[in-house]
């Protein structure tokens, strides 16, 4: 059914934790609703369910070597706490890094047993007893006798500085506290004679080079729909991957970002892309935006975390304007998954700031958590599961009543993906 636009059809009063940070309240008999995202939202549900089907999916690695890792990073703790302290005992400076170090500090690392090993330059048992109680007295420290300290292979920066300028490709460089050396990586055509340049300088030298014919270049990080995205205006979710213009792009919520430009980041604070198109204003339909991601980060058919039971779910397809009655799933980043059935397919949702019209209206039964849907779900994927397991993208999570409807029954406002398809946006089916 196509959607048309009117300026009321049914209208229902939208309360913003965005931009109130709590409930209100007002003289209205209509039924107080809340959009997704914003300050000081919910983490919880950021993280895959723990189902080891989900996880070995992902990884793509067998149930077996997946235990097995899992069991290696819980031995790891106590000394992974050990190194916190000792840590901590460093002077730091502005950016929170170790200022300097104790003249005999060589650096530390983690072995295969599971220890935390620090190596010190002509340890005593006088200085390993001094830096076992910096650790906090754990068995799980170990120590071994390094010919460097740190403060000497620090200094070995300025040596490959002095490379670097003189015009030799270099591909990395720093200190390689394992194996007690300063290590340099550069291109192989140039590897003979900056050993060359660096041998007449100090035979004795700490510096390793190697050679290599590889370049760094940023990771490609695939996007899933259903991950976490972090706005100006607080947390969001990623709703689909796709293409806008021929380029890689996103769909997120149009009221999570404030214009055309605003940047988007992960929940490591690194930058995914930025809103090319924005559709969140006074009287017109829909509640989404588009990014345009950066040449680090890719987007795909894909959404994880997924629901119940499912896996790694791939969008085969799109099914808009869906008639009222049918069932369908949601996943934002704080509820996680719940279920539903759609209410209306035209309402008119009266936010603070803004009146959207023709979004679709749902009631969600709870799922994964103690709550259908939740604050920070927004732009989260809407899907429907058609014949054969195959799963069709509806729409967008936009907005939700702030109370229940009835126990553990509460009303979603979505935005159908006729709206951002329609103005070009593709979204990935393989």
């Amino acid at each position: 059914m196509k959607k048309v636009c009117k300026k009321i059809v049914s209208s229902v009063l939208v309360v913003s934790l965005l931009i109130t940070g709590g409930s209100l309240s007002f003289a209205s008999e209509q039924d107080p609703v809340e959009m997704f995202g914003g300050t000081g939202l919910s983490e919880a549900g950021t993280q895959p369910p723990e189902e080891k089907t989900e996880i070995t999916a992902l990884t793509g690695i067998a149930a077996t070597e997946e235990a097995a890792f899992e069991a290696r990073m819980l031995s790891q703790e106590e000394a992974l706490e050990a190194h916190s302290l000792l840590w901590a005992s460093f002077p730091k400076d502005e950016n929170g890094w170790p200022s300097s170090y104790p003249e005999d500090y060589a650096g530390c690392y983690i072995d295969e047993a599971s220890d935390l090993i620090i190596l010190l330059v002509n340890p005593t048992e006088k200085s390993k007893a001094a830096y076992k109680e910096l650790c906090g007295g754990s068995d799980r420290v170990k120590f071994k006798a390094a010919q460097y300290s740190m403060k000497e292979l620090e200094a070995c920066e300025d040596t490959a500085m002095e490379l670097y300028e003189s015009g030799y490709d270099l591909v990395s460089w720093g200190v390689n506290e394992k194996n007690n050396r300063y290590r340099i990586r550069v291109k192989t055509e140039n590897y003979f004679s900056a050993k060359s340049q660096l041998n007449r300088s100090n035979n004795l030298s700490p510096i390793v080079i190697e050679p290599t014919d590889t370049s760094i270049e940023p990771t490609a990080t695939n996007l899933y729909g259903g991950q976490k995205c972090v706005t100006s205006k607080g947390n969001g979710t990623i709703g689909i991957g796709g293409t806008y213009n021929g380029k890689d792009a996103i769909l997120i919520a149009g009221h999570c970002v404030s214009s055309n430009g605003d940047s988007v980041y992960n929940s490591a604070n690194t930058k995914l892309g930025t809103v090319v198109r924005r559709q969140y204003n006074l009287w017109q339909s829909g509640d989404y935006a588009i990014v345009q991601l950066t040449s680090s980060f890719k987007s795909t058919n894909k959404i994880w975390p997924s629901f119940a039971g499912a896996g790694i779910i791939s969008v085969e397809g799109v099914n808009p304007n869906l008639p009222v009655g049918t069932a369908i799933r949601k996943y934002g980043i704080s509820s996680g998954y719940s279920y539903g059935t759609i209410e209306d397919m035209v309402t008119s949702a009266i936010y603070p700031d803004c009146t959207i019209n023709n979004l679709v209206s749902a009631i969600m039964t709870t799922g994964s958590s103690s709550a259908a849907v939740l604050d920070g779900d927004s732009g989260g994927p809407v899907c429907r599961v058609i014949t054969g397991g195959k799963f069709m993208l509806t729409g967008t999570v936009s907005g939700r009543d702030r109370d229940e409807v009835s126990t553990n029954r509460y009303r979603m406002y979505y935005n159908d993906i006729s709206f951002p398809t329609g103005v070009g946006f593709k979204v990935k089916t393989s």
